[in-house]
């Protein structure tokens, strides 16, 4: 429903639609490497791994 409902309800164009979707794939990973690179939290996506900005320092 979360993919499916904005687009019936804005009634989105197919171009529309395919931004969507894409924009909707691709928050999940940028989420997860914000918060691991700037707050140390690994647990999201832990398969994943990015360091945390204060382990880069040395």
């Amino acid at each position: 429903m979360t993919l499916a409902l904005p687009p019936l309800a804005f009634r989105m164009q197919r171009s529309e639609f395919v931004w969507y979707v894409l924009l909707g794939f691709s928050s999940s990973p940028a989420i997860h490497a914000a918060f691991s690179f700037f707050a140390g939290w690994h647990e999201y996506m832990p398969f994943w791994h990015i360091p945390f900005l204060w382990d880069l320092g040395g």
